[in-house]
């Protein structure tokens, strides 16, 4: 099946064609809120017009820019006159403007901007007075009307987002010249009911449709109000003074309930991670005072009286094993000399020489070995002393001489009689076993 090609350039000629035959949108007459207004180096306006469900691209080139007598600002409320047509290179359409006009909307936007300065300064808008948006909130409070899409939204997406929260709505007139008072009564209604949070807001509009958001008693209401506020007023391109005097900001109603509830399983997931980390805290906490309970007890046995005299022992068993060495190696030095010294004699002549030279290596090995055995001797009995003098260090022996080891019921020894009082309780530590005593009269020299 053949079928005509075409090339992007002639399907925006066509579409520009079909524009430029059309009479209505030759000479058209357009009414909306100024939107993004840029100003050009070359003096041609960009900006766009909306109403509260459609946004339209507007272009006023330099020589009609000149023309206007006033600055095109976000917020105006103008009507244009112009043509609406295609921009062939771009492959869009848009409102190209030749003349346009305030509405009275301007002055409102004026003292929107006016009291927005006001209350900036006077701190409203300061962080610091920011409350948190609590992480887990279970009653929701919402301030809105009770029928439209904004309200709708809110209870779908959090009943989505987590069934078990509490929604409380408070039916507040939300335009109009009552608007203002029940917006008040709502949000110090919620904060008195004590929910977790509120979302104050609305759908979109134009700027008289949401100037109750705009008027400085509920933003002071906001201000006053001790339960975190959010502020979900009109689409995301809306901006109200009620936005920067909540607590946080939402584009768009659908936005507040995702900001206001949690989702669920990022609760269960945010339990599931606490709970992680209070096994791992306590796991970590407990091997240390395992550590640290070794450690006292190992310090307690180094201190015990038979640790104290096994460690005695040791050190003594070591030093004899030191000293039997020593005298091997002697011993063994002095036989080496005594059998180098019988060689030497057996290659000297003549005999007699060879006999004296004999009987005198015997008596120089009487000698030694007398010398050796007085050396022995006196090693043996130094030893021996050694040994008494750790004996009479011991705690032990001490013990067994009439001395006992007496302890407090904390187990601290008691070093002092000027340290008890009557009736304290007494361990006494004899060589033979321990006994249990107690304080009757006191007598300190």
């Amino acid at each position: 099946m053949n079928k005509k090609i075409y090339s992007v350039s002639q399907i925006n000629s066509y579409i520009w064609g079909m524009f430029s035959q059309d009479f209505y949108l030759r000479d058209v007459s357009i009414k909306g809120e100024v939107r993004d207004a840029k100003y050009w180096k070359d003096g041609t306006i960009y900006f766009n017009l909306k109403d509260d469900k459609s946004l339209l691209p507007c272009v006023c080139f330099k020589n009609k820019a000149q023309a206007l007598k006033f600055k095109l600002e976000d917020g105006m409320s103008v009507t244009g006159h112009g043509s609406v047509s295609v921009y062939k290179e771009g492959g869009k359409y848009q409102f190209y403007v030749s003349e346009m006009e305030k509405d009275g909307q301007g002055d409102l936007y004026a003292r929107y901007l006016k009291l927005k300065a006001e209350l900036e300064e006077m701190g409203l808008f300061a962080e610091e007075y920011k409350q948190k948006i609590p992480f887990m909130a279970k009653k929701v409070g919402i301030v809105t009307a009770p029928t439209g899409a904004a309200v709708r939204d809110i209870i779908q997406i959090s009943r989505r987002r987590n069934p078990y929260v509490q929604l409380i709505l408070y039916p507040a007139i939300v335009q109009g010249k009552q608007a203002c008072e029940s917006i008040i009564r709502g949000i110090r209604a919620m904060d008195a009911a004590g929910v977790d949070v509120i979302i104050v807001g609305r759908g979109g509009g134009s700027i008289e449709d949401l100037w109750a958001f705009n008027e400085e008693a509920v933003a002071r209401a906001i201000f006053d109000c001790s339960t975190p506020i959010i502020s979900a007023v009109g689409h995301e391109t809306d901006t109200t003074i009620a936005d920067f005097a909540a607590d946080l900001r939402a584009p768009t109603p659908s936005a507040a309930a995702e900001l206001a509830v949690r989702q669920l399983d990022d609760i269960t997931g945010h339990i599931a991670d606490c709970k992680n980390r209070l096994d791992q805290s306590i796991k970590s906490r407990l091997t240390h005072r395992r550590l640290k309970a070794q450690k006292l007890s190992e310090s307690l046995k180094r201190l015990s009286p038979q640790y104290m005299l096994n460690d005695k022992r040791q050190k003594a068993a070591a030093i004899e094993s030191t000293l039997d060495a020593l005298m091997d190696k002697r011993i063994l030095a002095l036989k080496s000399r005594l059998q180098k010294d019988e060689l030497s004699l057996k290659h000297l002549s003549p005999l007699g020489l060879a006999d004296k030279r004999r009987q005198r290596s015997q008596d120089l090995g009487y000698k030694l070995d007398k010398a050796f055995d007085r050396h022995m001797q006196m090693t043996r009995q130094r030893m021996l002393l050694l040994i008494e003098r750790y004996k009479a260090r011991s705690p032990l022996e001490r013990l067994g001489g009439g001395y006992v080891y007496a302890s407090g019921e904390d187990g601290k020894a008691v070093l002092s009689a000027a340290s008890l009082k009557t009736g304290d309780k007494l361990k006494l530590r004899f060589k033979d076993g321990t006994v249990s005593a107690g304080v009757e009269e006191i007598s300190c020299d």
